[in-house]
């Protein structure tokens, strides 16, 4: 399998240089523990693999997956009502997860303790119901994190890039920006706007 590392350097390299045509905030976009959540690595490979770090893929395969699986669970929340009416989010149950993805809760929970790969049908379905793609329970460290770049990190630069205001609205809300842009159209105010709303998602 391709392991991914010339992928990874040629989108940092896109990366970097979007970064600097807007001037924005590199560690808004490349925090090392939200990309870790988006790829499926931990924050030091991360991190190893933003320094140009040649990372090799895990020992064993099959941990590696059920890895991935069990952060899914704990990161990709269901989104539900609870009983006074509020918007709540929580982790999916194992009962939850298996009937989705058409197991038994026995078997899912024998597939984490074990560990074991769960077959290509059931990876797809726990994919779709973690809205992930079937890679990231897969993929080598280098060719993870190429993928979230390119899927996440380089169209929301391009999109600053192209009309900073229209990007903002799209992330923050239109009603936050137009609280908090006291600037108007000053491209000094606009990156300290984003500069401060990056850092309080980042530090809620």
């Amino acid at each position: 399998m391709d392991q991914g590392f010339d992928r990874l350097a040629e989108v940092m390299r896109r990366v970097e240089v979007l970064v600097a045509e807007t001037g924005l905030d590199r560690d808004a976009f490349l925090n090392a523990s939200d990309l870790a959540v988006r790829s499926g690595l931990d924050e030091d490979r991360v991190r190893l693999l933003m320094a140009d770090e040649r990372i090799p893929p895990a020992e064993d395969f099959d941990a590696e997956v059920v890895r991935r699986i069990r952060l899914c669970q704990a990161t990709r929340l269901k989104e539900e009502v609870n009983e006074h009416g509020q918007q709540v989010r929580r982790p999916y149950t194992i009962a939850e997860i298996a009937g989705w993805a058409g197991m038994t809760p026995q078997w899912f929970h024998k597939l984490l303790r074990t560990p074991k790969a769960p077959n290509l049908e059931h990876a797809a379905a726990l994919a779709e119901l973690f809205g992930v793609r079937l890679e990231f329970f897969t993929a080598p460290p280098a060719l993870a994190l190429a993928l979230v770049l390119e899927s996440e990190v380089l169209p929301r630069l391009e999109s600053y890039r192209v009309d900073p205001f229209a990007a903002l609205s799209q992330e923050f809300g239109l009603s936050d920006v137009a609280a908090r842009s006291g600037g108007g159209g000053d491209p000094r105010a606009l990156l300290g706007l984003i500069h401060r709303l990056s850092q309080d998602r980042l530090n809620p």
